[in-house]
């Protein structure tokens, strides 16, 4: 994209870029940041464990890092779970705030795009690519949603599908015994039952406070394009750069390429190329990646390769 769009326009929009708005654009990733990682402590005591504001920055970033190196965005997911376990939550709450939080994110992701939609869709309609991506996108969400909440309600059918794949994995040497693998998947399914049912029963605090602290994230890094366009100089409409940046966010969920690599950036271009001057649109989305993405998988990476050095090496150096 910047090798398309890069020109003398480019360059003097850069040297316009008003200072302030890098700070803007710190602030809401400290604030993104923080609301997610205020989620996992909330949806933590929701089930009945608890994580501290030091461990729970660790899982945010661990979640964004895995992500953006995995396909369809999901690999954060998994190692978020591990991770919880050895931060003391047992597999099954792990799981339970894993998917719960991602359900919440998803509605709220859902939402945003419906009203961009309907602010936005005359210029949706009029691309048939982008008109039937959405429809499709947006069927997808639907399907996967149900199947998180019929997952956690009706673990049977979860514990199914594993015992499948755990039989797969014996014959690697992955898994040593099949009745011990589905006796403890057997008790890690329910307990990922109960602690998502006692959300709503018990503990609709914490869910609650949990939620509006994702809420929070979402809002403002569904801002993160407008700010970027206003330093280029590009004065869009507050209610069209929301909406075009709920559309977007959308978009990335169902995209295959790990972190959305590539086909990010080309449905970057179709959605603001009618309402941003071209030459503008290879900088914004590098200054998007930077802020959305890479400050957080950066710590991250970080994370991660201190975690793994303790993990993986014993204090005698033996691995």
């Amino acid at each position: 994209v910047m090798y398309f769009t890069f020109s003398k326009e480019t360059v003097k929009a850069l040297r316009g870029f008003d200072p302030i708005y890098l700070v803007a654009l710190f602030c809401i990733w400290i604030v993104a940041f923080g609301g997610d990682s205020f989620s996992f402590v909330f949806y933590t005591r929701g089930a009945d464990e608890r994580l501290g504001l030091g461990s729970s920055i660790k899982a945010a970033a661990y979640r964004v890092f895995f992500n953006l190196i995995t396909p369809f965005g999901f690999g954060g997911q998994p190692f978020v779970v591990y991770f919880l376990q050895h931060e003391g939550v047992p597999p099954g709450k792990g799981s339970s705030i894993v998917l719960v939080k991602l359900i919440v994110t998803s509605v709220y992701v859902f939402g945003g795009a419906i009203a961009g939609f309907v602010f936005f869709h005359t210029h949706i309609e009029n691309s048939e690519i982008l008109n039937i991506f959405f429809f499709v996108s947006a069927a997808i969400q639907v399907l996967f949603v149900a199947v998180l909440v019929v997952g956690l309600l009706r673990p049977r059918i979860v514990i199914r599908l594993l015992t499948s794949l755990g039989t797969v994995a014996q014959r690697f040497g992955l898994v040593k015994s099949q009745g011990r693998f589905r006796r403890r998947l057997v008790h890690e399914a329910y307990v990922a039952r109960s602690s998502f049912q006692h959300y709503f029963r018990r503990h609709l605090l914490p869910f609650v406070a949990a939620s509006l602290f994702i809420g929070i994230t979402y809002a403002v890094e569904v801002m993160t394009l407008w700010v970027i366009f206003l330093g280029l100089g590009v004065r869009l409409p507050f209610t069209t750069g929301i909406a075009l940046g709920s559309l977007f966010l959308f978009l990335l969920s169902f995209l295959p390429t790990p972190g959305a690599a590539g086909l990010g950036e080309g449905a970057f271009v179709v959605l603001f190329s009618s309402v941003v001057p071209y030459y503008l649109l290879g900088v914004a989305v590098l200054l998007w990646r930077f802020f959305y993405n890479y400050l957080t998988s950066i710590l991250g990476a970080i994370f991660s390769s201190r975690h793994f050095s303790r993990v993986l090496v014993k204090p005698n150096g033996k691995e």
